[in-house]
């Protein structure tokens, strides 16, 4: 019984780190956006 569960556990754990990875990965492609926007505006465009 203990092994039918750890399939399981391993799954549940690995959607939680992809989540977090997820969530990781939009507050990046947030910070490179507001990079992205500040240096074209110190640029003058």
């Amino acid at each position: 019984a203990a092994s039918a569960g750890m399939p399981f556990v391993a799954y549940k754990s690995f959607l939680d780190g992809a989540e977090r990875m997820e969530s990781h990965r939009h507050l990046l492609q947030y910070v490179l956006n507001g990079e992205r926007s500040d240096s074209a505006v110190s640029a003058g465009t």
